[in-house]
């Protein structure tokens, strides 16, 4: 496993990404490769910048995906390919070769002034998820309990709508309810999130499908035994 900051002429696959946008070509100089060097799939990262200015203070920004966000997961980064990290956004190789895969937002303009800003910056890995559940890194956020709350957290908004339509309820009242908490735990959290993405869809129906097809997540471990 390899992390190495993007440049165009060691990496000219990736080069294109950087064309989508203003905002992807203004971060490209704290953007990094990772290179997946082992025999199992990436499905989950987590990394942090560590951003200094000239006094001497700094500030973390930190950013984490996984496969399980789409309802048709692809790996991050297969055995011996790569994925591009900037600030908000991910994107695997698949995607430049056209095989698909999940990628994150544009950077805020917020962001952008924030890495503008510094005058050193720094990027660590703080988690990798390998596609049988092994978790490699302190993971000090979270992504273990990200994952593991994804099923729970679309269970969830399921079951609260299945009941309101068997009572001939509004749907939309129910979601506007769950968008609002009150959120107790990491499932709930995620439950809101998605509750907000169904009131915003063009079809309900077609994001309930989504939601029901939401794959079962591995067993996450540590292969020392550690808990997570």
């Amino acid at each position: 496993m390899s992390l190495t900051r993007f440049r165009p002429d060691q990496f000219p696959a990736f080069g294109e990404i950087f064309d989508l946008s203003p905002g992807h070509l203004r971060v490209r100089s704290v953007s990094f490769v990772l290179s997946n060097q082992t025999d199992k799939a990436i499905i989950g990262v987590a990394f942090r910048w560590i951003l200094s200015d000239r006094t001497g203070s700094w500030v973390p920004y930190t950013l984490r995906t996984h496969s399980f966000l789409s309802p048709n997961p692809l790996p991050l980064a297969p055995p011996g390919k790569r994925l591009l990290v900037t600030p908000g956004s991910f994107f695997p190789e698949g995607v430049v070769s056209g095989q698909g895969g999940i990628v994150g937002s544009v950077p805020s303009e917020k962001v952008i002034r924030l890495f503008d800003g510094a005058s050193d910056v720094n990027v660590e890995i703080d988690s990798i998820v390998f596609e049988d559940g092994e978790v490699v890194g302190p993971d000090q956020l979270h992504l273990a309990r990200d994952i593991r709350a994804r099923k729970s957290a679309a269970l969830l908004v399921l079951n609260q709508v299945r009941a309101a339509e068997s009572r001939n309820e509004s749907a939309s009242e129910v979601l506007q309810r769950l968008r609002a908490g009150p959120i107790t735990d990491e499932a709930g959290r995620q439950a809101s999130q998605l509750a907000g993405e169904l009131i915003r869809a063009r079809s309900l129906s077609q994001g309930l499908k989504s939601l029901e097809n939401i794959q079962v997540l591995p067993l996450l471990f540590r292969r020392d035994g550690n808990p997570l």
